[in-house]
């Protein structure tokens, strides 16, 4: 089975354009000064919906915890197994995305 590829909507293009840059960028609301991520149309925090701007992230950070989905309909003796990790973390002095 191929590896599975996200495919960008218009809320998420601007991300994954910076993923394939080796760049972070985070959805930034200039009206209360919050970062987030996942992309979404209005701010999570004050609820704005036309102060959002990507902004490049930089900076050590901390993995608070992570998993690993797999695909169980796959044979787990395959070389290459689709499976997709997910961490919430904390990078230091900037930002925090908790999920």
């Amino acid at each position: 089975m191929p590896k599975v590829i996200p495919v960008p909507d218009a809320l998420s293009k601007p991300f994954w354009d910076a993923v394939n840059e080796q760049r972070l960028v985070l959805q930034h609301c200039t009206a209360c000064s919050k970062l987030q991520y996942p992309p979404q149309q209005t701010c999570q925090v004050c609820g704005s919906a036309g102060q959002l701007a990507w902004k490049e992230v930089r900076g050590k950070g901390h993995i608070a915890t992570y998993i690993v989905i797999e695909d169980g309909r796959l044979n787990r003796r395959t070389v290459e197994v689709t499976f997709e990790e997910v961490a919430p973390g904390q990078l230091i002095h900037e930002w925090r995305v908790v999920n």
